[in-house]
Order: structure tokens, then C-alpha cells, then sequence
């Protein structure tokens, strides 16, 4: 009855204003501290509630990218070094058979932590991963959220404050490898600009990490980059220039 009474409380606080006063009030630290990079973000991240803090870094670090896309790479690159600084720190608020267990109740039973590196990781991901693949505008123009966030994501994998798998996904859609789940037609010009930007960012990473683990992708994607090109299925003149992305990436194919 009492630990199913403080999963109840546990539950309930997450979904109160409460929560989410603290994720918006650390959104606007976060935010201040990313508009002036490098930034020292250690303190706040081994004293600020874990759960609000996890919640607040995604939507902090989106908004980031587009007030200033070109300082994005050195906003990631102080949350990776701020997060080098909580190895130590293990979030333990864990649902495990509908019961949250804390460090309070450790004696009471079987119990899962989890790092809170892994933790605010796998809330950063989930959080770019629905943003790359939402609605973006279709017009191509600097204020396109879509390449703000294709920055965010190239900067994320090649700083390794994110794996590989999220923009192996968006990848596969933007160059509509074989079997992906296209986008809206007139969306497509927009998706392959962004795929050039992420592969600008972390073309290097993801060649050596698709080399060893998945080859057959690094094939499609090269075949899908020549495509374009050849077809001209990007007609923007600075996604043209962009699109030359595509031949340096084949390059490093062959290093």
C-alpha cells in the first residue's frame, strides 16, 4: 500500500504544474547559457532535479539551434563537456513493477537505476528524433527549422552526445533509400538539404562507424547522394553547392 501510494505521488508530481514550472524555468537557464558558448553547464546539471533538467535539455537545445544555428556545434560541445561531470550521478526516480524506487527505499526491494548520462541522452534523442521528423515549411530559406535541426543532429553524433541510429533514420528518409517511409513530396528538396548538412557535420563519423557496422547502408547512401546529383533533384542554388557534400562524403568512402 505505501509504495504503491508513493508511485502514486511519484506519477502525480511529474504531471503537475509543479514539474513543469521546474522544466521551464531550467529551459530558460539552459537557453541563456547556450547563447553564449562555451558555456559551463556542470553545476547545473549535478544540482538541478534530474527528471526537469533530462526534460528541459532537448527543448533548450532545438531553440538553441535556431536563434543561432552556427554556434550550435559549441553549445553540444558544453553540454558534452558539462555531462563528462555527472558520470557519478545516477537518476533513481525508475518505475520497476509500477513501483518508483529511490535511494530511500533501496532495502525495500529489487530496484533499477539508471546513469543519468543515459538518461538525459535518451531524452535529447527522443526529442531531435520528433523534430526531424515533423512538419518543417516547405519554402528553403535560412529560417527552415529543419536545417537548424540537421546541424544540431550532425554536431550531436560527430561531439558523441548522440549515437548514430537517429540520423541513420533520417537519412533513410531525406535520401528515400530503398523501403524508407518517404515525406511529403514537396518536402523531399527540403529533407535531402538537410541529410547534406548532417553528412557535412559527421560525414567522417558516420563513414568509419557504417564501415564496420553496416556497409550495405554506406553503399545506399552513396548511390542516393550520386542520384541527386545526377537527376538534379535539388534545385536551389545553395543546396546545389550544398550537394557537393555528396561527392567529399563519397571521397571519404574511399580513404
Amino acid at each position: 500500500m505505501d509504495d504503491d501510494y508513493s508511485f502514486k505521488q511519484q506519477v502525480a508530481f511529474l504531471m503537475s504544474d509543479a514539474f513543469n514550472n521546474q522544466v521551464s524555468s531550467l529551459i530558460l537557464r539552459f537557453e541563456n547559457l547556450f547563447a553564449q558558448p562555451p558555456a559551463d553547464l556542470s553545476s547545473i546539471l549535478r544540482e538541478g532535479p534530474q527528471a526537469a533538467c533530462s526534460e528541459a535539455l532537448g527543448p533548450s537545445l532545438l531553440d538553441a539551434a535556431e536563434a543561432n544555428p552556427l554556434s550550435i556545434d559549441a553549445s553540444v560541445q558544453s553540454l558534452v563537456a558539462g555531462l563528462s561531470t555527472t558520470k557519478d550521478v545516477i537518476h533513481t526516480d525508475v518505475i520497476h513493477n509500477n513501483i518508483i524506487h529511490t535511494d530511500t527505499d533501496k532495502e525495500e526491494g529489487p530496484y533499477i537505476t539508471t546513469p543519468f548520462n543515459d538518461f538525459v541522452r535518451r531524452d535529447i534523442g527522443d526529442c531531435l528524433s520528433y523534430a526531424l521528423h515533423g512538419s518543417h515549411q516547405t519554402a528553403i530559406s535560412r529560417k527552415n527549422t529543419m536545417f537548424s535541426y540537421a546541424l544540431l543532429a550532425g554536431s550531436a553524433v560527430r561531439n558523441k552526445l548522440l549515437g548514430t541510429g537517429l540520423i541513420n533514420a533520417f537519412i533513410d528518409k531525406g535520401l528515400e533509400l530503398p523501403g524508407a517511409i518517404t515525406g511529403v513530396k514537396n518536402r523531399r528538396e527540403v529533407m535531402a538539404i538537410g541529410v547534406c548538412l548532417v553528412l557535412l557535420v559527421a560525414g567522417s563519423v558516420l563513414v568509419s562507424e557504417w564501415r564496420v557496422y553496416d556497409v550495405e547502408l554506406l553503399e545506399k547512401v552513396v548511390k542516393a547522394l550520386q542520384l541527386l546529383k545526377e537527376k538534379k533533384q535539388i534545385k536551389y542554388p545553395t543546396g546545389v553547392d550544398l550537394l557537393e557534400v555528396g561527392s567529399f562524403f563519397c571521397a571519404l568512402t574511399q580513404l
